[in-house]
């Protein structure tokens, strides 16, 4: 059985760095990472230590669960792609992951306000948005397990 992908599908990724571990351990998630797909085995992310890119999703093979919105109309599907593409070359926002980091470890979430920069999840739940499409009603700064467990989304495949 081949897996077939569409665009705005989000690929939830297991870790398999220190770093992956950390944020899997850290917001009791099995994920660390999200991705979307567009086109061709092609995903946008927001990944640590870089901007906002168009990646090959090859080096996630064996640790991701592709999650769809089965709802999306066609033309949903590119905008929240187009959405994506948009944000290219945004920077990553390392203040939300200390924020994200202290609001789990700490339970305490203080005050910040997060403007063009995105973290893996939040890229993606943005995009969603944009089509009027809300994956964490509620949670303002989604981490990947936050994704994950959207009432919208439903696992059709792992890669």
């Amino acid at each position: 059985m081949t897996l077939e992908l569409k665009p705005a599908d989000i690929i939830l990724v297991r870790g398999n760095t220190f770093i992956g571990d950390v944020i899997e351990d850290v917001t009791g998630s099995a994920y660390s990472h999200v991705a979307g797909f567009y086109d061709g085995w092609q995903i946008i992310e927001a990944e640590l230590f870089s901007r906002v890119r168009a990646a090959d999703i090859q080096p996630y093979k064996e640790r991701c669960d592709i999650m769809r919105c089965e709802s999306l109309e066609y033309d949903q599907r590119w905008k929240i792609v187009a959405f994506a593409f948009s944000k290219l070359g945004a920077r990553y926002s390392y203040s939300l992951v200390v924020w994200e980091a202290v609001k789990h470890l700490l339970n305490i979430a203080l005050p910040i306000n997060v403007k063009n920069t995105y973290i893996c999840s939040t890229l993606w739940r943005d995009a969603y948005k944009s089509v009027g499409i809300d994956l964490t009603p509620g949670i303002k700064y989604p981490t990947p397990g936050d994704i994950a467990r959207s009432k919208l989304l439903r696992k059709v495949g792992t890669y």
